[in-house]
């Protein structure tokens, strides 16, 4: 339980999938991930899971910072989100974060919850899942459109302090 892969990613998704079906009529879950060894992987695998218990799934096409998963939550209506990231962790480690329908990272209350149905899950008999092409094709699973990544990056730039300021530098920032 000490290590990220499939199984454990399958195992907290499954216990996540049970304590939203018991909170909500019909959930529905953003996903992002980082560029870290298999987010890919992990992001699609939570997916498969949430689509095989009925959980609608909103999943980015490519990695995302953890901030846009937050916005896609909120912007979506989500009930939950789920982001693939180690943030602020060394690059080789990476982890698996909740988010609640208010874009955070879930509170403790709703952590342990959360936990406690995971804690119940089997690792190998207790999951639901199906092939990711299925759950795209049955609309269980959809990618977030371009349109929400431009909103996002538009609500950024409306928050800017002094605008144009980095315009008139002359300079060359990469990121």
């Amino acid at each position: 339980s000490n290590r990220m892969n499939i199984y454990t990613v399958r195992q907290a998704t499954q216990g996540l999938a049970d304590y939203l079906l018991e909170q909500y009529e019909s959930p529905t879950v953003a996903i992002a991930h980082d560029s870290r060894i298999k987010s890919d992987l992990f992001a699609r695998t939570a997916a498969q899971v949430l689509a095989a218990n009925g959980i609608g799934v909103w999943l980015y096409r490519e990695l995302m910072p953890t901030p846009s998963l937050s916005y896609a939550v909120r912007h979506l209506g989500c009930q939950s989100g789920i982001v693939v990231t180690a943030s602020h962790n060394p690059a080789k480690y990476n982890g698996y974060k909740v988010y609640g329908p208010d874009g955070c990272q879930i509170q403790p209350e709703v952590a342990s919850a959360v936990l406690a149905r995971i804690e119940k899950t089997d690792i190998f008999d207790g999951i639901h899942s199906i092939p990711f092409e299925e759950g795209l094709r049955q609309g269980k699973i959809r990618w977030i459109e371009q349109e929400v990544i431009d909103s996002y990056l538009s609500r950024v730039a409306e928050e800017q302090v002094n605008p144009g300021v980095c315009r008139r530098a002359a300079l060359k920032v990469v990121y």
